[in-house]
């Protein structure tokens, strides 16, 4: 059970906010206020602070802070008695924990309310032993952004031969809001918009069929935006602001400008004339501070934004011991900053700003720093369904798709050793772009009381970009191929053409061209990008990338869905980017944005030729193409096991590729490249 919400209200002097803006448009109208004598804030005062009162040993416990008269600053949580928690979102105004065993919890929040006087305010939570252990814990961030998407999950605990007859949903607490229960474990909803913090509640009942039932609570903050520029970049552009963030180093001579420069509500974007986006004098280019040399890990670092401490730390980590060739330190010589997300999604590079912006989903090591980030996916898509065809990908290293795959309901961890398969290749894709916008040898040139903006417009328009010069000399050909890459990762719409095209024809006309994936077709932002990203996780991590044509099989169209074993390939290569007749366009992209590498035509030659698909074998079939390296352990020789994680990855990957397909719609203000992949 789970005892009634406590509140501390104090009544202080109010204090006006409000927020920067361009303009150019009439700015919209703000937010309503929540109603009367409702939520956290309904005593009145600058500040609440709320927790749960008591909570049953195997449940969560939850506390928050809202601002009531404005926003809440600097917020730190520390744990100042009772058994040990590891809060992993300490910086952020509310804080939830499994309470694992019986006894008082107590915390201290500090913070800057909206006065900007500095507050601390104890808390604590009593977890007492129930009379039955707890079948149902509900996990989740417990913070999101007024007008942002979230997901809570309930994790069951159920006894050796019991199954779960259902778990049902209902909402407790707040405006209401509709709830997305297509998982029936996990719910999906967007947070209603107010001019004030105010708090939500949900409860999640377990029935077994043993008749057992069993429920637990999840209460979230749901934090005010101020009042929206005319023409906001995170908003009216397509993307949201969905991720609270603060400099993971707060000492960093860059932390008081990089979240107002690259990712807050105040920024406003109307044209290259009527915009309020940072000059290079506030936030210079990375290469601009070191002056062109090589930066250190600290330099990196010193520019992240996170919505939890845990993801820098992963992030750094990352750097320190999968970096040693510096490739990526380098690449990021080209960023103003780095924006780890638990709601960003999919991860994107901004011209604007100068940015990368990483979908945290790439980072997560332990079940625990999964929890906080959101499950909520892009909006869905059926574009393209009619095609007969289907374009799969994975990368592998010795006949084992990487990196393992966890579903979303299992409480299963990764090691560091997979990181470069999470998020190494998301990396090199991100910036790939990066430096295809400020390439290397501009970056010590531009002028520093210009705007990124500025350069990579310019640049753009005067089609100077590294992109613009492999369409130029290396164009790929296929007039069809780029027609269907539209269709399926653009618009939607199928011409009665398009659907006619036979997965033969479809791969003679890919293996004839020069792409390494069908996403090449997209934009030459994107050609780009595949192209070079193939390479370094060959180079660098011995990972090969595998692309196929296969057919659509009809389990597609019925309940049940289909395995890997269902996807007979026609065509497919393992390594494509080691293809002779890709060398010279690799060789052209790697010179204008990778020019550190040397002697390129050599790195390029020592690729391995591509190793051709077996056609009429399965997906899940032709992932054994390799003699495994001698010594390699067992865990590495193709088996059942093999075979069912690339099965339930794949499954994984068609999702993914649906949130591809309806990012790109969103992002023409990102100089034409499209979302991460």
């Amino acid at each position: 059970m789970r005892a009634a919400v406590l509140t501390l209200s104090l009544s202080l002097a109010l204090a006006a906010c409000g927020g920067g803006g361009g303009a150019g448009s009439t700015p919209p109208p703000p937010p309503p206020s929540p109603p009367t004598g409702s939520g956290i804030c309904s005593q009145g005062g600058a500040f609440a602070v709320s927790s749960d009162a008591s909570v049953d040993v195997g449940k969560t416990a939850t506390a928050m802070v809202a601002g009531c008269a404005g926003a809440i600053t600097n917020p730190v949580w520390t744990q100042t008695g009772g058994p040990a928690v590891t809060l992993l979102s300490a910086k952020s105004q509310a804080i939830s924990f499994d309470a694992a065993t019986a006894g008082t919890y107590s915390f201290a929040v500090s913070f800057r309310d909206a006065t900007g006087a500095t507050q601390n305010v104890p808390v604590s939570i009593t977890a007492a032993a129930p009379a039955s252990p707890a079948l149902l814990t509900i996990r989740g961030e417990p913070s999101v952004f007024g007008g942002g998407s979230t997901s809570l999950r309930a994790w069951p605990r159920v006894p050796a031969n019991v199954s779960i007859s259902s778990v049902r949903w209902e909402q407790t607490e707040g405006p209401a809001v509709t709830l997305n229960t297509e998982d029936p474990q996990r719910i999906i909803f967007a947070a209603p918009v107010f001019n004030q913090d105010l708090r939500l509640s949900f409860r999640a009942t377990i029935t077994l069929s043993n008749g057992a039932t069993d429920s637990d609570t999840q209460t979230l903050l749901v934090q005010a935006l101020p009042a929206p520029p005319a023409n906001q970049l995170f908003r009216g552009q397509g993307y949201p602001l969905s991720s609270r963030v603060y400099a993971y180093r707060p000492a960093s001579r860059w932390a008081p400008v990089l979240a107002s420069c690259v990712y807050s509500p105040t920024i406003s974007w109307a044209s290259s004339a009527n915009n309020n986006l940072c000059t290079m004098t506030t936030l210079p280019l990375l290469a601009q501070e070191t002056n062109g040399a090589l930066p250190s890990v600290a330099q990196v670092m010193d520019r992240v934004l996170v919505s939890n401490d845990w993801m820098g730390e992963v992030f750094e980590r990352f750097l320190t011991e999968q970096d040693t060739s510096g490739d990526l330190r380098r690449m990021l010589m080209a960023t103003t900053a780095i924006v780890l997300g638990g709601r960003v999604r999919p991860s994107f590079y901004a011209p604007l700003t100068g940015a990368i912006y990483l979908d945290a989903g790439n980072l997560w090591l332990t079940p625990d720093q999964r929890d906080t980030v959101s499950e909520v996916p892009d909006a869905r898509s059926s574009f393209a369904q009619n095609l007969q065809y289907r374009g799969l990908w994975r990368y592998t290293r010795n006949n084992q798709r990487f990196p393992t795959f966890v579903a979303a309901n299992q409480r299963q961890g990764r090691p560091t050793s997979e990181l470069p398969f999470t998020l190494g290749w998301l990396l090199y894709h991100e910036l790939t772009h990066a430096n295809d916008f400020i390439r290397p040898a501009i970056q010590l040139t531009v002028n520093r009381t210009s705007k990124v903006a500025d350069i990579t417009d310019g640049e753009r328009l005067a089609g100077r970009l590294p992109s613009d010069n492999l369409t130029a000399i290396f164009p790929l050909r296929s007039a069809e191929l780029r027609g269907l890459a539209q269709s399926k990762f653009g618009t939607g719409d199928t011409s009665a053409t398009q659907n006619a095209y036979t997965p033969s024809q479809v791969a003679a006309l890919f293996s004839a061209d020069l792409a390494t994936d069908e996403y090449n077709f997209y934009t030459t932002r994107e050609d780009i990008a595949m192209t070079v990203e193939e390479f370094f996780v060959q180079r660098r991590f011995a990972g090969r990338r595998d692309v196929a044509i296969t057919n659509r099989p009809a389990c597609l169209d019925t309940p049940v869905g289909c395995t890997s074993n269902d996807y007979i390939v026609t065509w497919g290569q393992r390594g494509r980017v080691g293809e002779a007749s890709i060398r010279p366009r690799l060789n052209q992209a790697l010179g204008d944005v990778a020019p550190w590498l040397g002697d390129i035509a050599g790195a390029t030659a020592t690729l391995p030729a591509p190793i051709a698909m077996r056609p009429g074998e399965s997906w899940a079939q032709n992932l054994n193409l390799e003699t495994p390296s001698p010594g390699l352990p067992a865990q590495f020789k193709i088996s059942f096991d093999t075979l069912l994680q690339d099965e339930l990855a794949m499954r994984e990957q068609l999702r993914q590729l649906e949130d591809r397909k309806a990012g790109h719609r969103a992002m023409a203000w990102r100089g034409d490249t499209g979302p991460g992949r």
